[in-house]
């Protein structure tokens, strides 16, 4: 995480990607093609921290990568 977003920018940079996903250009919805890999790779780090975070939870090996 922090490449692109931080935990307190994380959901501004999600609702990017979902204007992405509804048909926005790159420009409309204010990312450019190397963030929209980096800030890929934020959103799926800020889940996995958070899973890993969650009390009394231990995944088991290899488990957060599948």
């Amino acid at each position: 995480m922090g490449r692109v977003a931080t935990a307190d920018t994380i959901a501004e940079l999600i609702l990017k990607f979902i204007a992405l996903a509804e048909g926005a250009t790159l420009e409309e919805a204010g990312l450019d093609a190397d963030s929209v890999r980096a800030g890929g790779q934020d959103i799926r780090a800020y889940y996995e921290e958070a899973l890993v975070a969650l009390p009394d939870h231990v995944p088991a090996a290899r488990q957060i990568e599948s």
